[in-house]
């Protein structure tokens, strides 16, 4: 991510002279070593100069005899190639080299041939985020927060995916929430804890279920979402989903497959 230079007392804050760039706000590193090459572009940096253009306040350069943005220089380059660039750092002029990644995203782009893979516990219906599934509304139309997810969710080691509830087949166990769909808030932890993918939420519910089971105490799964409000928290009965679970799949036609102990995916006959 980066941010033009036009700003006089921006560019004076960074002490750039005559010098014209961009600033570098941020680098989506997933896949990246967390310890960069100290020649390497960091977070804070301002692009002067890409493969050997110099590059304006809003990141233009000449390019094929034309006035282009520095992103189409980038895209002559293949993924992994060393490009050399020109930055200014901490008061100084460097030359640095920095290795191109591959494009990687929190919410797949183009998923062709996969079917959607999804989860029911309780009545609630987990599914990850995906560009099919927003182009069901136009561009103006998408809800805000997953939208925002869709063009500035940053891949993780920590979150690998933008898991959502897509609905709630109502049920006495899932009682007092809404149903149907209810804006599709991203799940944020399942019983304090961290939600990184969907196939880590399936494990942390088994688990949990599994020690509901096997306990003689009131034992509930804690799911902490955020909507487009704020955070939220839905609380469901773990030792009686097995029972809800048989309920739901057979008044609302679910395959028995995606409750309890199984996930549906594209790997799945």
């Amino acid at each position: 991510d980066y941010q033009s230079l036009e700003p006089p007392a921006l560019r004076r804050s960074l002490r750039m002279g005559s010098r014209s760039g961009v600033l570098i706000s941020r680098l989506h590193r997933a896949g990246v070593p967390d310890r960069a090459p100290p020649l390497s572009l960091q977070d804070g940096d301002v692009l002067l100069g890409f493969d050997g253009r110099a590059l304006d306040d809003h990141g233009f350069c000449e390019l094929l005899g034309r006035r282009l943005h520095f992103a189409a220089a980038r895209d002559l380059c293949r993924v992994g190639a060393h490009v050399p660039m020109t930055v200014w750092r901490a008061g100084q002029e460097l030359s640095v080299e920095h290795t191109l990644q591959p494009a990687q995203h929190l919410v797949p782009r183009g998923q062709f041939d996969v079917r959607p893979r999804f989860f029911v516990t309780g009545g609630l219906v987990f599914q990850p985020l995906s560009h099919e599934y927003l182009q069901g509304w136009s561009a103006n139309e998408r809800p805000a927060h997953l939208q925002d997810l869709f063009l500035r969710g940053q891949l993780t080691p920590e979150r690998t995916e933008a898991v959502m509830l897509s609905q709630i087949l109502a049920d006495t166990a899932n009682a007092g929430y809404d149903s149907g769909w209810i804006g599709a808030p991203i799940v944020i932890a399942v019983n304090g804890e961290a939600i990184r993918s969907l196939e880590h939420l399936v494990s942390v519910t088994r688990a949990a279920r599994k020690a509901a089971a096997s306990s003689s105490e009131d034992s509930f799964l804690i799911f902490d979402v955020a909507t487009s409000g704020g955070p939220f928290r839905i609380a469901l009965p773990a030792g009686d989903l097995d029972q809800a679970d048989e309920r739901i799949c057979a008044i609302y036609g679910v395959p028995s497959a995606c409750c309890s102990d199984h996930l549906i995916d594209a790997r799945t006959e």
